[in-house]
């Protein structure tokens, strides 16, 4: 894509994050000057069932593009919800708001959040040190959260009452 071309993309894109090979392929990316200004997946319904995972895909995601000089510090990454892509034009229109607050509009609900390097780093280190077993889960402090999960009946460290 030129410098000066703004337009959303389908990227696949392959990389090493903390000694680990991943492949990312966000749903869609909007590059502006080339670069990637925002990158981010769609849902279907509201509230996004998966969006915790969503943003952590996001994060990985934008990391990638930036080994790969197409983002950086400054991207946004969003889930949003809507339907086709006059929706995800108009809610992108909405702007950023940190935090993954949702922003309803007529045309559907927009997530967002800037990225930030040092944060995807810190999430993914939180989940390698997890899947290797150097770290033991974290239970929520929510009973009713450890009360849905699949494994609430084997797993040591359940809050649920």
């Amino acid at each position: 894509m030129e410098e000066s071309e703004r337009g959303l993309a389908r990227v696949t894109v392959y990389g090493e994050v903390m000694g680990v090979p991943l492949v990312a392929s966000p749903d869609f990316v909007f590059f502006d000057g080339g670069k990637a200004a925002v990158v981010g997946k769609t849902a279907i319904r509201e509230p996004p069932r998966r969006l915790a995972a969503d943003v952590v895909y996001l994060y990985i995601s934008t990391a990638l593009l930036e080994d790969n000089g197409l983002a950086g510090d400054g991207s946004v990454i969003a889930v949003v919800v809507g339907r086709g892509e006059k929706c995800l034009e108009d809610l992108l229109r909405q702007g950023v708001q940190e935090g993954f607050k949702p922003r309803k509009t007529g045309c559907g609900v927009i997530y967002t959040e800037i990225y930030s390097r040092m944060e995807a780093l810190r999430r993914l280190r939180s989940l390698l040190e997890y899947w290797r077993g150097e770290r033991p889960p974290v239970p929520s402090p929510s009973p009713h959260r450890c009360s849905k999960c699949r494994y609430r009946d084997t797993c040591e460290h359940s809050t649920r009452a």
